[in-house]
This record gives C-alpha cells, structure tokens and sequence, in this order.
C-alpha cells in the first residue's frame, strides 16, 4: 500500500513544482506543505465532484450504463463505463462525430480493439469489457459539459439500441 506518495505536478496536469499525496486526509493537515501542493490537492477535490456527478448522471439517464471499477477509489478524473449490449468502437466513432473525445477499454489498452486485460482482470466478461468507453475530465471541465456528454451519449446508445431491435 502507498501511504505517502510526492509527485512532480506537471506530470499530472497539475500546478508545476511537487505536491504530497496522503491516503489519510487528516495527515495532510499536518504536512508543511507549499501553496501548489494545497492547490492541487483543492483541485482534485472539486474533479472529484465533478467525476461523482458524471458518473451518477450517466447511470441515472441511461439504461444498462454501469461503472467499471471502484466508485471513489480511482484515478482523479478517469472513469470507464460500460454500456450493455453496446460495442464501445462505435459508440465511441458516434461520440467522435459529436465532437466528444474518449477511448475504449482502459489507457493500458489504448487503441487496441482486443478487450482490455485491465478490464478482464477486474472481472468483467469480454463482452463487457468490449462495450467500454473511458472519459478522462479536468478541472476545466464543466458541469454543463458533463451535461452534452450524457445527453449525446444516452442518444448514441437509444440509436443503436434501435437499430440494433430492427435487424
């Protein structure tokens, strides 16, 4: 387990210098940290929210949506959804078309169009994990961003939902 963790923020689309990450939110009350550090921290605090709203929102509109992975327990910013009976390359061409960046499977498996062994080892089935889409958001993401993306998502999959129950 890592308890305490430095990193070199520009690494991590954060302030530049180095910040200190902690598992224990009240040790780092403690920590003699720099102002980028406090910064970063209050930033990631505000994706966080940001990310739980997503998350909720694309669960809530649209049918057989489902989190892959933990639901706080995860990179700042990334979430990888998986939506039943989908393939994750075409929804993700139809996202393209909308002007919405994402990608299938996990950043481990990037490009690739075989089922991502991060998601396979987590245990999702290959049908699952082929019908998965990652978003990575930032702190200059908006609500209202995450807004479009679920009302073009849940359009993409009702579309293909029906085209699908045609043929």
């Amino acid at each position: 387990h890592i308890y305490y963790m430095t990193v070199s923020g520009h690494m991590y689309y954060s302030f530049s210098g180095n910040s200190m990450s902690s598992r224990n939110k009240d040790a780092v009350k403690h920590l003699d940290m720099s102002e980028n550090a406090r910064a970063y921290y209050a930033c990631h605090i505000e994706l966080d929210k940001a990310l739980q709203y997503l998350i909720e929102q694309l669960e809530k509109e649209i049918v057989g949506c489902k989190l892959n992975g933990h639901r706080t327990k995860r990179l700042p910013g990334n979430v990888n959804m998986s939506l039943s009976g989908m393939e994750g390359e075409t929804v993700l061409i139809r996202l393209d078309m909308q002007g919405i960046c994402a990608s299938t499977g996990s950043a481990c498996t990037s490009g690739s169009l075989e089922p991502s062994h991060v998601l396979l080892a987590m245990g999702l089935d290959t049908s699952t994990a082929k019908s998965s889409i990652r978003f990575s958001l930032s702190e200059e993401n908006t609500y209202d961003e995450a807004d479009v993306l679920v009302t073009c998502l849940k359009e993409i999959v009702v579309s293909l939902r029906e085209t699908l129950d045609l043929g």
